[in-house]
């Protein structure tokens, strides 16, 4: 494929031993009806199968692959992607997670029309095991920072963020147990004064999760973000103890919310 040497939209895809489930990552991208893209492909396991997967696709989608040589997994390899890319948009998508094909094409359009520098897609959940998809998972039409506080629904492989919302400071977080996503997210909403916008269409990202089940609410993910709210974000005592018992909340009711919607075949 002819190289796009200004791409609109700069989508970073983290992979690790992904040979198995990035080709309908890459799949949904040549399906995008929305075509001024270039992906950003930051591979920390330096596998040849990979490689030779990416090769392929090339002749099909514009792809710049990073070898990440000194991986600290999916954020530092989502910085290193932002880093490295041109666009004025910057969308995520990990490995294995899908987009319909109206995905970009109705987020970009909305962040233009409205001007709009942070927005997210509705999101279903894939349960490989058993070959089902769920129905759209819960979230909110908008946040602002203090109800991201303890809200939850953005899924990372649906956002698309304008390039200069993005502060070196806030790349630079890396945390021991993952989910530096979700700190990125609130303190470019407390930094930059925005709000984060759901797109108003039918598409969505299809995401696999890491587990159905309500034991599958970490221990130490919970940990993490009381950790993040004190030693992060700053937030006094009253702040943090209110905020964090909303998220306990929220996070159970989004799990038992999602258990009982009704799950489809995943082929039909």
């Amino acid at each position: 494929m002819k190289e796009i040497k200004h791409e609109d939209v700069s989508i970073i895809i983290p992979a690790f031993f992904s040979k198995e489930h990035l080709p309908r990552t890459l799949d949904s991208l040549i399906n995008q009806t929305y075509k001024n893209f270039k992906a950003y492909i930051v591979d920390g396991s330096n596998c040849l199968e990979t490689k030779e997967l990416i090769n392929r696709y090339r002749k099909k989608i514009d792809i710049v692959y990073f070898n990440n040589v000194d991986d600290h997994g999916p954020a530092d390899a989502r910085a290193k992607g932002i880093k490295l890319s041109k666009g004025k948009y910057i969308a995520f998508l990990d490995a294995g997670d899908f987009w319909t094909n109206n995905k970009l094409s109705d987020q970009i359009s909305q962040m233009k029309k409205f001007s709009q520098g942070f927005t997210f897609s509705k999101t279903k959940v894939l349960d490989l095991d058993n070959e089902k998809i769920s129905d759209y998972r819960h979230c909110a039409k908008s946040y602002s920072f203090n109800e991201y506080l303890y809200k939850r629904g953005i899924v990372t492989s649906g956002v698309c963020i304008q390039r200069d919302l993005f502060k070196e400071n806030v790349l630079d977080i890396i945390l021991p147990h993952s989910g530096e996503e979700t700190i990125w997210l609130q303190l470019i909403l407390r930094d930059t004064c925005s709000r984060a916008y759901m797109v108003k269409s039918d598409s969505y990202v299809a995401y696999v999760s890491s587990g159905q089940s309500l034991s599958s609410f970490q221990l130490r993910t919970v940990l993490q973000q009381w950790k993040n709210m004190k030693d992060i974000l700053n937030l006094n005592l009253i702040s943090r103890v209110k905020n964090f018992f909303l998220y306990l909340v929220y996070a159970l009711f989004i799990k038992v919310k999602l258990r009982t919607k009704p799950w489809k075949g995943l082929y039909g």
